[in-house]
């Protein structure tokens, strides 16, 4: 299996656009949850970490991701739980 790591730089490569530092600090950590989880809880696991980054920083990273086809995404299904949840799009 290859790293997310090396698959966006594969990918900034090929589109000729700069790799983004803390889009693949985010995406690193997302894989190593192996699971789905949210925003907030990636934050939390990246500021344990001694990683300086804010929650904005974190959301703007999952929503590249996403859009470029790097991560999952689902949401809550009822009104109350609009919450998003983000995992690893497996290749």
């Amino acid at each position: 299996m290859s790293t997310i790591s090396g698959r966006i730089r594969a990918y900034c490569k090929t589109k000729g656009i700069r790799c983004p530092g803390k889009k693949l600090l985010v995406a690193d950590y997302l894989q190593k949850t192996n699971d789905y989880t949210d925003a907030g809880n990636l934050y939390l696991l990246l500021r344990n970490s001694y990683i300086k980054i804010s929650p904005a920083t974190v959301y703007q990273s999952l929503i590249w991701l996403k859009e470029n086809g790097f991560v999952e995404c689902k949401t809550g299904e009822d009104q109350r739980q609009r919450e998003s949840w983000y995992r690893i799009r497996h290749e």
